[in-house]
């Protein structure tokens, strides 16, 4: 794309050649020089280039603009671009993900903060229903061994109650 691009840029410069000589020959016809013919074609290729040069300045500028605006932080242009789309997308998430009510732009609340937290939760129910049994039984075990080792000791007393009958 980019080769066929600079070659129908390359078509379109001596296009603009050959439309620069008639318009020439059309406006001053034999009262000037080939010569001069030639001088007035040079001048305008070189002022071709010149706003060519400047308008793809002014291209760069506005597209840093907006990609600085997209960012958050100010592009220069020696970036890599792999930096400045890894931060663009960063400051998307951020955007996407924090609650910023106050912020102009986003009136709408961003309901990701409460789906995250409840998955948080049922993720958290899924494996403490799985692993509460392992601890109950660890838990009865180390008991038992505390027992038989003798550390701690199970006595019975009597107790006086009163009862409600």
């Amino acid at each position: 794309m980019i080769l066929q691009s600079q070659q129908n840029s390359a078509e379109n410069e001596v296009d603009n050649q050959i439309e620069v000589r008639q318009i020439i020959d059309n406006q001053f016809g034999d009262s000037i020089t080939n010569q001069q013919k030639e001088e007035l074609v040079a001048s305008y290729q070189e002022q071709s280039l010149i706003f060519s040069e400047n308008n793809n300045e002014l291209i760069l500028k506005e597209g840093r603009k907006q990609i600085s605006i997209l960012v958050g932080a100010e592009v220069k242009g020696d970036e890599k671009v792999a930096d400045i789309f890894s931060q663009m997308i960063n400051k998307k998430i951020e955007d996407f993900i924090n609650l910023n009510v106050n912020s102009p732009g986003n009136e709408k609340l961003s309901y990701l903060p409460i789906i995250l937290a409840i998955l948080l939760f049922l993720s958290i129910l899924s494996v403490g229903s799985f692993v509460g049994p392992i601890w109950v039984l660890f838990a009865q075990a180390t008991f038992w061994i505390m027992v038989k080792f003798g550390w701690v000791e199970i006595k019975k007393i009597s107790v006086e109650q009163e009862v409600i009958e």
